[in-house]
């Protein structure tokens, strides 16, 4: 079986497990985080686009993978070392940008990525890790390489 088939069958397994959903802002950001989706590397020469960032002041670092298909976001990944706000945060973000276009993707914002966790998590807009600008920086590498 071919990697790309591998991947599908991993991103349906993962559509298809039985998750209850966290009732409160705290048990969705504790669930983000303890159990982020979308989580892990993606096989070597897979993604269209790979960006990595870093932030100087405390050595954390973020990378992010995507397949874009007809048009869409396919498939995302990440990875990083952040604090529990940092991956809650990123696998929001992937759950919000994935099946969407590349110009839908580009229209979401930081307050998009941060409302269903209704203000307890602070937003990270100076940070190198915001997943906003993690985000907008694979699109922007996207559109450079097509």
């Amino acid at each position: 079986m071919d990697e790309h088939h591998d991947c599908v069958l991993n991103r349906k397994f993962i559509e298809d497990s039985d998750q209850t959903a966290p009732v409160s802002a705290a048990e969705l950001i504790k669930d983000h985080a303890e159990n982020p989706r979308n989580f892990g590397d993606m096989c070597e020469g897979l993604a269209d686009v790979y960006v990595f960032a870093k932030d100087p002041a405390c050595g954390d670092i973020a990378e992010l993978w995507i397949i874009v298909e007809e048009g869409k976001i396919f498939a995302m990944r990440f990875q990083s070392n952040g604090c529990k706000s940092t991956v809650a945060e990123l696998s929001m973000m992937t759950t919000l940008a994935i099946d969407k276009t590349i110009e839908e993707a580009k229209m979401l914002t930081e307050d998009d990525i941060l409302a269903p966790f209704e203000g307890l998590l602070g937003k990270q807009h100076d940070c190198p890790l915001s997943s906003i600008k993690i985000l907008h920086a694979v699109l922007e590498e996207y559109e450079k390489t097509r």
